[in-house]
C-alpha cells in the first residue's frame, strides 16, 4: 500500500454531500491520507479550477493525486449541444486542466496518481444494453495514458462502475484502486468484479451475405473526406452513381493561377513565392502557410475530380462541423433535398501537437470539440431509420495513449464511447469506431509522431491494407463489434491479469 506524497484532490460527484467523494476522502483520511474535496463550480472553467487548486495549495501543500469523480452521474443523453459542452468541460476537460495545474508538483521522485471514474457498465460502455453514465465520462483512458508516456513516474487509472455498488462500497474500491500499485490502467466493476481491458486479436470470417455493402443507389456523407485516409477509404467504397456529399473546413478550391499551375513540386512553388514577396517584408511563416494551403488545394481539387471521375455525384460543403446551427441544418437540408442519408464516414479531426504541460485552451478545444462535438451533431441529426452504415475514424492514440496528443486521445475516446452508446440505440445501423494507428503515406500524423508510433513498436498502415480491413470489417465483422484497432502494435503482447472479451471490443 502506497499513500500519495501530498493532498489528494478529489472532485465531487453530482451527488453532492451524499455522494461518493466525501466517503472517499473519508477511507483515506483513515488510512492516512490527506485529502481535499473541491467545490463543483470549479469544474465549469479553467479560470475557477486554477483558484480552486491555489487554495488548495495554500491549504495543504502539494498535490500528491487527482481523483476526478464528476462522471459519476445516472443521466440521459443531452438533447443539446450546449448542454453537452457543459458535460464535456465538467468530465474530460476539467481533468486535462487539472493536471496541467498538478504537474510542476509531480516530481520524478514522487508516486504521484491520476484516477477518472466513470459509470458505464462496468465495462467502458462496451457491453451491448443502455448504460446509466454518459460517453463522456469514459473518455478519458486516452489522456491518462498519455499523461504517463509523457511523466512515467505517474500513476493513471481509468475505473468503470455499473451503479451496482453503494456509494460507500465505490468509495473504499476506489481507495483500494489508488492505494494499491499495478501496472493496468483500464479496470472494471460489473456487478462489483475486478476485471482488466485490454485489446484481443481476432480473425474475420467471410459472411456468405455481407452485413454491409454499399450500393450504387446510396447517399453517403463523408466529414473530412477531401483528403487523406477518409478520402482514400471513400474511393474504395465509392459506387457509380452514389450521391457523395463531402464536408471539409475549406470552400472546394478554385482553379489554380496558369503562373503556378505549372509548377509541379514544393521547392517550385516557395521559390516562385519567395520571389513574389521580396520587397514587402513578408515573413516566412507567412510564405510557408501559404505553400501549405496551395498544396492542400491541389490534393482537394484533384481528389474531387477523381471522385467524380469515377461516377459518383459529388457535392462539396464548406462548413464548421463543431456549429451545430451550420452543420445541422445542413444535415437537415439534406434530408429534405434526397430523403436519408445510408452511410456516414465520419473523418474529421485536426490535431495540434503539444506536451500536456504546454498545451493551450484554445487548442486543446479545436482539437476535442472537432472531434467530439460534431460527433454529437451528427448524434442529433442523423435518422436511424434510414442509417445502414456509421464509421468513426478514432486513432490508436485515444485507445492506447500517444506523447504529444493528450487532447487529441481524449477526444477518440470519446468518440469510441459515444459509438458504443449509439450501436445500442440505433440497433439496425452498423457502427463502428475504427482506432487506425499511423498511415505509411497518407494520414494526420506528422513525421515526428509517426517517429513516436514506430519506436513504440506500432506499425504504419499501407494504404491499400488499412482501406480493405475497413471493407472487410463492414462486410464480415459482427454487429455487436464496435471498437475496432487497426494495424499492428505492442498491444498484440499485452498479458492480463484478468482479460475480459466483451464482444463489442476487438
Amino acid at each position: 500500500t502506497t499513500l500519495p506524497d501530498g493532498v489528494v484532490l478529489i472532485t465531487p460527484d453530482p451527488s453532492g454531500p451524499s455522494g461518493v467523494a466525501p466517503l472517499l476522502a473519508t477511507a483515506l483520511a483513515s488510512r492516512g491520507a490527506r485529502t481535499h474535496v473541491l467545490d463543483a463550480a470549479a469544474l465549469t472553467c479553467d479560470e475557477r479550477l486554477t483558484t480552486a487548486v491555489a487554495d488548495a495549495r495554500r491549504q495543504h501543500g502539494r498535490v500528491g493525486a487527482v481523483v476526478h469523480l464528476s462522471a459519476l452521474e445516472k443521466s440521459p443523453m443531452p438533447t443539446t449541444l450546449d448542454a453537452w459542452k457543459s458535460l464535456t468541460q465538467r468530465d474530460a476537460k476539467s481533468l486535462y486542466r487539472l493536471v496541467q495545474l498538478c504537474l510542476d508538483d509531480w516530481a520524478a521522485d514522487t508516486s504521484p496518481m491520476v484516477l477518472a471514474a466513470s459509470l458505464l457498465d462496468g465495462t467502458f460502455g462496451r457491453r451491448q444494453g443502455p448504460s446509466q453514465g454518459l460517453p463522456v465520462g469514459g473518455g478519458v483512458q486516452g489522456f491518462l495514458k498519455t499523461v504517463h508516456l509523457e511523466h512515467e513516474h505517474v500513476r493513471p487509472r481509468a475505473v468503470d462502475f455499473d451503479g451496482t455498488l453503494s456509494p460507500e462500497a465505490m468509495a473504499e474500491t476506489l481507495a483500494a484502486e489508488i492505494l494499491t500499485p499495478g501496472p493496468h490502467f483500464e479496470i472494471g466493476y460489473p456487478q462489483g468484479r475486478r476485471v482488466v481491458f485490454t485489446a484481443s486479436a481476432e480473425t474475420l470470417a467471410t459472411r456468405p451475405t455481407p452485413s454491409v455493402e454499399p450500393s450504387p443507389d446510396w447517399v453517403m456523407l463523408v466529414t473530412g473526406g477531401a483528403s487523406g485516409i477518409t478520402c482514400e477509404t471513400t474511393r474504395r467504397m465509392l459506387r457509380p452513381g452514389m450521391k457523395l456529399l463531402i464536408v471539409g473546413r475549406t470552400p472546394e478550391p478554385t482553379a489554380e493561377p496558369a503562373e503556378l499551375a505549372s509548377l509541379t513540386t514544393a521547392d517550385q512553388l516557395r521559390a516562385r513565392l519567395v520571389d513574389r514577396a521580396r520587397g514587402t517584408g513578408r515573413p516566412p511563416a507567412q510564405i510557408e502557410a501559404e505553400l501549405r494551403s496551395i498544396l492542400h488545394a491541389r490534393v482537394v481539387r484533384d481528389n474531387l475530380a477523381s471522385l467524380r471521375a469515377a461516377g459518383a455525384q459529388v457535392e462539396y460543403a464548406a462548413l464548421d462541423v463543431r456549429n451545430e446551427q451550420s452543420f445541422g441544418t445542413w444535415l437537415d437540408d439534406v434530408y429534405a433535398r434526397h430523403g436519408r442519408i445510408d452511410g456516414v464516414i465520419h473523418g474529421a479531426g485536426v490535431i495540434e501537437d503539444r506536451l500536456v504541460v504546454d498545451k493551450t485552451r484554445d487548442s486543446l478545444d479545436r482539437v476535442f470539440d472537432t472531434k467530439v462535438d460534431s460527433a454529437f451533431i451528427l448524434y442529433r441529426h442523423l435518422r436511424p431509420e434510414s442509417l445502414r452504415m456509421l464509421v468513426f475514424f478514432a486513432s490508436t492514440a485515444g485507445r492506447f495513449g500517444n506523447r504529444g496528443q493528450g487532447d487529441y486521445a481524449m477526444a477518440n475516446e470519446v468518440l469510441n464511447r459515444l459509438a458504443s452508446r449509439m450501436a445500442t440505440e440505433w440497433s439496425s445501423t452498423r457502427i463502428i469506431a475504427v482506432n487506425w494507428g499511423p498511415w505509411a503515406t497518407t494520414g494526420m500524423a506528422s513525421d515526428a509522431v509517426n517517429k513516436a508510433f514506430v519506436e513504440r513498436g506500432i506499425t504504419p498502415i499501407p494504404t491499400d491494407e488499412g482501406c480493405a480491413l475497413l471493407l472487410s470489417e463492414l462486410r464480415n465483422g459482427a454487429s455487436s463489434t464496435v471498437e475496432v484497432v487497426a494495424g499492428e502494435g505492442p498491444w498484440h503482447k499485452q498479458i492480463a491479469e484478468e482479460s475480459v472479451r466483451e464482444p463489442a471490443t476487438r
